[in-house]
């Protein structure tokens, strides 16, 4: 193993997650993300935890606290998942990052003031 991947699994991955929900939409993309891949499953354990399975078999917990990833092999089969989660930062993290603060931004812009808000319930009811 090479000294980048041993300082990986030593120290993890800073992922520059800006709120609970942002990591909570992270968790669940990166599920998907490794869902789609034909030899691994992977399920959301907690809010931080999440465990990815390769043929059946627990191959990888990842952590994330404090905006940290950290990568925790359970078996031999490890490296195949652990090469999956990579490729899923390495491709679709900013993405996902981009597609989640697009969302929030949206949803705040398109949240009607409680004035204007009333005027158009008061309207419907006519």
């Amino acid at each position: 193993m090479n000294s980048t991947m041993k300082r990986v699994l030593e120290f993890g991955i800073r992922l520059n997650l800006q709120s609970k929900e942002e990591q909570d939409f992270y968790m669940q993309c990166l599920v998907e993300y490794v869902v789609e891949t034909l030899d691994h499953d992977a399920f959301i354990k907690n809010k931080n935890e999440i465990e990815i399975f390769t043929f059946g078999e627990k191959s990888l917990l990842l952590k994330i606290k404090n905006d940290t990833m950290t990568i925790e092999p359970q078996c031999e089969l490890a490296f195949d998942a652990v090469m999956v989660v990579l490729k899923f930062i390495a491709d679709k993290h900013q993405q996902v990052l981009d597609h989640f603060r697009g969302l929030s931004i949206k949803e705040s812009s398109t949240v009607p003031s409680s004035e204007e808000e009333s005027s158009e319930d008061d309207s419907e009811w006519i």
